[in-house]
């Protein structure tokens, strides 16, 4: 169940994906789309990391390996919350403009 950092990136772009198509169309503030967006991708990623706190006691991994993919998860749940809050913020002012 490991994953590279490309992977879980991925992981979280499709699911920020199916968020930012239901925020947009919305009628949400600005602020609170961009607020709502981590939310949901929090949210998703303590998800996952019961996935893989389950999968690493079923793996009897050590507590280093479980540490290095939580916090690698977490790495990249952040890549794509700031990706997303700018894609939201991009979008907003490319409609009113």
């Amino acid at each position: 169940m490991k994953h590279s950092k490309e992977e879980y990136i991925s992981i979280f772009r499709e699911q920020a994906a199916k968020i930012f198509s239901d925020l947009v169309k919305s009628k949400l503030s600005l602020s609170n789309k961009a607020s709502e967006i981590n939310k949901r991708i929090k949210l998703f990623r303590e998800i996952e990391f019961s996935k893989i706190i389950h999968f690493a006691k079923s793996e009897n991994w050590n507590t280093e390996i479980l540490l290095n993919e939580l916090l690698l998860l977490t790495y990249s749940s952040y890549i794509v919350m700031l990706e997303f809050r700018n894609d939201i913020w991009l979008y907003e002012y490319m409609s009113f403009a």
